[in-house]
This record gives C-alpha cells, sequence and structure tokens, in this order.
C-alpha cells in the first residue's frame, strides 16, 4: 500500500518513510480524522465516581460578583479585572468574569518549609481558625453548559514579580479553550494584593481596596494562603449546585473535577499543600506542579504530575528530588525548554505592558550571556498533562512514563549530559530539539532573571544546509520525531498537526 494511502489511525512503524511536503498535510488529516473517535471518548463522559460535592469540611466563602468592568482594559482608571485577557474569548465561546470571595480563614502549623525539598511535609496541624480575609478569583469559562467538560482547572497566580501572573492560562489557554474546560485563577498570597505599585489594592483601589489575606494584618505572611485556596477549590465545587452562599462562580456549569494547578513559586506552595492540606481539606482532584514542589507524599491519593523544563532540573535543583512515579505520581522533564520561555513573554509582554506600563526585556537589552527564552514549546506536552490528568480521573487510566534528562553530574549544580551542538540529552525529545535548528537549552546567564530565561541561539545558514539537505528532509525527519511522540503519548493531535505545519513553513535550510 502506498504511503499516503495508509489507512485512517495507522501510525508508519518506528524507521519507517514519512509522507512529505503536502503529502504529510493530507496524512495527517487522515490521521487525524481516524482519531476523532478516540478524542472525543478520551474527553466524553467519565467512568469512575465523583467525589460528592460538599463533601469536604473546608467552609464555603461568601460570594460578591461578577464584579463589573467600570472602564475598558488599557483605561487609566484600572476599572476592570487585572490582566483582564486580551485574547478572543468569544471565538470560542468563552466569558472572562471576576469574583470576589471572603469568610474566615484557617492557620495551619506547616513546620519549616522547604518548597523544593526532598522530604515530604507532614500532615500539618490547625493552629487556629477565624482569621478573615477577603481576595478574588477570576474566572474563564465557557458561555454555555453544552461546551462544559466539567473540568476547572484551578490556578494559584504566581507572584514572583510581586503582581498576579496567570502563567499556566498562558501555556495552555487555547488547549482549554477548545476542549471546554473552565480557568479559575485564585489571589492567594499577599504580594499580589498589598505590594506598593503592582498590587492590586494599589493597582485599583477603587476596585481591590478591600482585599485583604492577612486578617487586618493580624497575621504575617502567606499564612492564611492554603485555607484560602481550599475555600476557593470549594466554592468552584458547589458552583452550580445551588449550594454556597451568594452567586455561582461558574454559572449553572456544574463542575466534574478540580485540577489544582501552579508554576514556580506557585507550584512550590501547592507541593507543600498537597503533602500537608489536602490529607485534610479534600477539595482538590488531581495537581499539576508546574516548574517546582516538593516530593510527594507516596500516600498521595490522587493523581499528581510535576511536569519540568531543564533550567528546573538544572539551575533550580530540581533535580536533586526527583522521585520515582507510582500509581499516582508522574514526573516529566521536557529537553531544551526554560522556565520561562517564548510562550509565556508572546502572552504575558502585552499585558504586562498594558496594566503597569512596562516592556518586558528582551534580546541584548537583557543583559544575557546567550540570546534569552527557549523556544522550545513545552506548552504543547503541558497541554497532554491536563488531558493526562483528566483521564486519569475518568477513567482510571495513569499516563506514560517519560525518560529523565541524562544527567552529567549531580553537582551542585546539576550539570546534563549534551550533544555536540549543546543541546540536553534524554526527556521528552520534541522536533522543535531532537531536530534542532539551532541551540534551545534551560540554561543561561547574566543579570536578572537570566538564569531562568535559557537561550536560543539559531544555527546560521551554513550549518542548516550542511544538516538538511533539502527542506523536505528536515519536513520529514521533523513529521517522524513527532509522529513517535505522538505514539508514545507526550503529543496531542492538534499540536502534532501544528509542528508540522511550521516545519512546512520554515525557511530550513
Amino acid at each position: 500500500m502506498a504511503q499516503d494511502a495508509r489507512p485512517a489511525g495507522h501510525l508508519p512503524a518506528r524507521g519507517g518513510v514519512v509522507p512529505r511536503g503536502p503529502a504529510t498535510r493530507r496524512w495527517l488529516g487522515r490521521r487525524l480524522a481516524g482519531g476523532i473517535a478516540l478524542w472525543l471518548a478520551l474527553l466524553g463522559p467519565g467512568l469512575t465516581a465523583d467525589r460528592p460535592a460538599g463533601t469536604s469540611s473546608v467552609p464555603v466563602p461568601a460570594v460578591t460578583g461578577p464584579v463589573p468592568a467600570t472602564a475598558a482594559p488599557g483605561d487609566a482608571s484600572h476599572g476592570y479585572p487585572f490582566f483582564a485577557s486580551n485574547l478572543d474569548l468569544a471565538k470560542y465561546g468563552y466569558v472572562e468574569e471576576e469574583f470576589f470571595i471572603e469568610g474566615t480563614a484557617t492557620r495551619y502549623d506547616i513546620g519549616a518549609t522547604n518548597f523544593a525539598g526532598t522530604v515530604p511535609n507532614p500532615v500539618a496541624a490547625v493552629v487556629d481558625g477565624g482569621h478573615p480575609y477577603k481576595t478574588r478569583l477570576v474566572v474563564r469559562r465557557p458561555r454555555e453548559a453544552r461546551q462544559f467538560n466539567g473540568t476547572a482547572v484551578l490556578e494559584w497566580y504566581n507572584v514572583t514579580n510581586l503582581y498576579d501572573v496567570e502563567i499556566d492560562w498562558f501555556q495552555s489557554h487555547e488547549f482549554l479553550m477548545r476542549n471546554g474546560y473552565a480557568w479559575v485563577g485564585v489571589s492567594a498570597q499577599n504580594a499580589g494584593i498589598a505590594t506598593p505599585v503592582t498590587g492590586l489594592r494599589e493597582w485599583s483601589p477603587a476596585r481591590y481596596g478591600t482585599l485583604d489575606v492577612t486578617a487586618g494584618g493580624s497575621v504575617t505572611g502567606d499564612a492564611l494562603a492554603f485555607d484560602i485556596y481550599s475555600q476557593a477549590a470549594q466554592a468552584v465545587r458547589l458552583s452550580g449546585r445551588g449550594k454556597g452562599t451568594g452567586p455561582q462562580v461558574m454559572g449553572e456549569l456544574r463542575v466534574r473535577h478540580v485540577i489544582g494547578s501552579g508554576d514556580s513559586q506557585s507550584a512550590g506552595y501547592l507541593g507543600v499543600y498537597v503533602n500537608a492540606v489536602h490529607p485534610q481539606a479534600h477539595v482538590i482532584d488531581a495537581l499539576l506542579l508546574h516548574s517546582g514542589g516538593q516530593v510527594t507524599r507516596e500516600d498521595v491519593d490522587i493523581p499528581v504530575f510535576k511536569l519540568l523544563t531543564e533550567t528546573d532540573v538544572t539551575s533550580l535543583g530540581l533535580g536533586a528530588n526527583l522521585q520515582p512515579d507510582t500509581d499516582r505520581i508522574r514526573t516529566w522533564a521536557v529537553a531544551g525548554s526554560s522556565h520561562s520561555d517564548v510562550q509565556l513573554l508572546t502572552y504575558r509582554g502585552p499585558l504586562q505592558t498594558r496594566d503597569l506600563g512596562t516592556v518586558p526585556a528582551t534580546g541584548t537589552a537583557a543583559g544575557c550571556t546567550l540570546p534569552p527564552r527557549s523556544t522550545i514549546p513545552v506548552y504543547k506536552v503541558q497541554n497532554t498533562v491536563y488531558r493526562d490528568l483528566r483521564r486519569w480521573l475518568l477513567r482510571g487510566e495513569a499516563p506514560p512514563h517519560a525518560p529523565p534528562l541524562e544527567v552529567e553530574t549531580l553537582g551542585p549544580p546539576v550539570e546534563l549530559a549534551r550533544d555536540a551542538d549543546g543541546n540536553a540529552l534524554g526527556g521528552i525529545r520534541l522536533a522543535e530539539h531532537a531536530v534542532p535548528t539551532g541551540l534551545n537549552t534551560g540554561v543561561n546567564g547574566g543579570a536578572g532573571f537570566c538564569n531562568l530565561w535559557g537561550a536560543s541561539v539559531p544555527f546560521d545558514a551554513a550549518t542548516l544546509a550542511a544538516r538538511y539537505p533539502s527542506h523536505e528532509d528536515y519536513v520529514a525527519r521533523v513529521a517522524k520525531v513527532t509522529l513517535d511522540n505522538l505514539r508514545d503519548g507526550y503529543l496531542l493531535l492538534p499540536d502534532a498537526a501544528e509542528t508540522l505545519r511550521q516545519a512546512e513553513d520554515a525557511a530550513v535550510p
């Protein structure tokens, strides 16, 4: 049978010939068509029982909202949600709404906390309760219940830069919207609310002046953050069921599963949360620890997925606390990727400029040793992680294992094995890395956040020409790696198609 006449749903054998040029698009189109039934099955009704809504002892917060905007995004009055989305949400049938939640929160005795520790924090004891708080949720969800797949991603806002940033939304928003997920951002930490200039209260006193997660200053730091996050999960879980106090944060949508999510510092907090607080709270059903988090306790009763970039394993030292996969834990690391990459800059940069008046440093202006930010699309693997967590919950099917990045020495710092170009070996190897058009690494030097940005250094024309005899040869190599990743379970069909389209459009050699 000719290659371009393969039956739908059939993948070429490893090492087999992959159709080239326009034939690649035709072949993949049939592959996508043949996979529709499987795709819908993975995203369709579930097979496992759910935790009944409201069975947790976590209090249900009072809800106010949706809080109306009094000005368009970008207006100097700041009468709109901070970092209000600039995407065409309506194109996907989505709406964005902001709510305030308030109540009284519990303090936990977390003990000595190492957010990237090799020993899990033990279950936390309750210190005391009754501490008043008020904070916000930002909800992006399908407008119609028929679009909703029943799963809400609850992201703990990252406040490393002293303002709320929704890193996981920036990475995977298109996947979430094309597949009917809801996304909810939680302002759990004081830095995002009370920091001068960039914190919510000062950024828009009229809108956010009453927010407080420190009980009027009587509680220091983020002592209430863990319980605030739990109560936000309760507000999401009970929405659409006629329960709770005040408006429903999800409208009429009935949430079946809540997937916790957080990147970097937020993953650090959520790593402690799943070990120390979740055993008492039981309000999230699965967890993504993206670029952070301590070792997860072996008796965890929910799926926990740790997704790491090359930077996390090396510069941030997480290579020292890797743990074996279990029936509830998975760890994937993506070769060539960086902690803060081009995808994040693309979607965060315009909002940072609009709402804070600051332009992210790029290129030589960033002061890095190498041109900053990896271009390896780790977001495509993150999309797969969200899909797999949902399938884990719905069907009880654990995701595939993935090879670790190859370590030369544990240091510190951790040093990875690399090829002659300087590209890392091992790990999940996307085509953009395995069929390189340059150096992509999670490691960089220089001032500021350069160590988190990694680097991307394109090959010159002569190097490309020597490596790839023709454009068709380059596309064929990309297609083979991409289809292998699709088969191995690290890529989704739409993202594989995007990779092949990008390869065909690339000026290589």
